[in-house]
C-alpha cells in the first residue's frame, strides 16, 4: 500500500474524529512515512511496518475522550431535511416506534445499573459476613469471661471467616468483570463514533 492509499484509508476510517485531531493524525503519519523514505525505505515497507489502519483507529479511539467525540459528532452532523411522506410516517408510526425505542433505552440503562448494583450488593454481603464473624467471636470471648464458654459462637466465627475469604473472590471477580465490561462498552462506543466517517 502506498503512502497516499494509506493516508486516504486512515482519513476515511477515522472520519468521526474532530477535524483538528484528524488533520494532526494524517500529518503525523505522513511525516513518519516521509522520514523513513528519506532513510532509504520504500513507502510500501514503511506502511507495512506501521501496521493496519484498523489498529490505529482503535488506538486513537481509546485515547480520545468520549465527551469530545460526542460533542464533535453532534456539531458536524449534517442537517437532513425530511420529505413530507417521512414526516407523516414518523407521526403516524409514533405510537409504535417511540415505545420500542424507549423500552430499549430503559432496558439498556437498567441492565447497566443492575451490574453495578449487583457489585455493590456482593460487597455488602461480604461486610455482613465479616460483622457476624466479629460479633460471634466477641460473644464467644464474653461467654468465656463469664465462665460458660459457648463453643458455638467460636464455630460460627470460624465458619464466617471461611465464608468471608471465599466470598472475597466472588466480590473481586464481579468487580473486575463489571469494570472490564464498562470499559469495553465505552471503548466500542468511541470506536463507533470515530468510524462514522467511514460510513458517510
Amino acid at each position: 500500500m502506498s503512502k497516499e492509499e494509506f493516508l486516504s484509508e486512515l482519513r476515511k476510517k477515522a472520519g468521526g474524529l474532530p477535524k483538528e485531531d484528524l488533520d494532526n493524525l494524517i500529518s503525523f503519519y505522513g511525516e513518519m512515512i516521509d522520514d523513513k523514505v528519506r532513510e532509504g525505505k520504500t513507502e510500501e515497507e514503511v506502511v507495512a511496518e506501521i501496521g493496519s489502519v484498523d489498529d490505529i483507529v482503535k488506538k486513537v479511539a481509546a485515547e480520545t475522550p468520549l465527551v469530545k467525540l460526542v460533542r464533535e459528532n453532534a456539531r458536524n452532523r449534517p442537517k437532513k431535511k425530511l420529505k413530507t411522506w417521512q414526516i407523516v410516517l414518523l407521526i403516524v408510526g409514533f405510537p409504535v416506534w417511540f415505545p420500542i425505542i424507549a423500552a430499549g433505552v430503559v432496558l439498556g440503562v437498567t441492565l447497566f445499573l443492575l451490574m453495578w448494583v449487583l457489585n455493590l450488593v456482593s460487597y455488602l454481603v461480604e461486610l455482613a459476613i465479616v460483622i457476624v464473624m466479629v460479633v460471634s467471636f466477641a460473644a464467644f470471648i464474653a461467654s468465656a469471661i463469664d465462665g460458660d464458654a459457648n463453643i458455638m459462637y467460636l464455630g460460627l466465627s470460624v465458619a464466617c471467616a471461611g465464608c468471608a475469604l471465599l466470598f472475597q473472590y466472588v466480590c473481586v471477580g464481579l468487580g473486575k468483570g463489571t469494570v472490564r465490561l464498562t470499559r469495553k462498552t465505552i471503548h466500542r462506543s468511541k470506536e463507533h463514533i470515530v468510524r462514522k466517517g467511514e460510513e458517510e
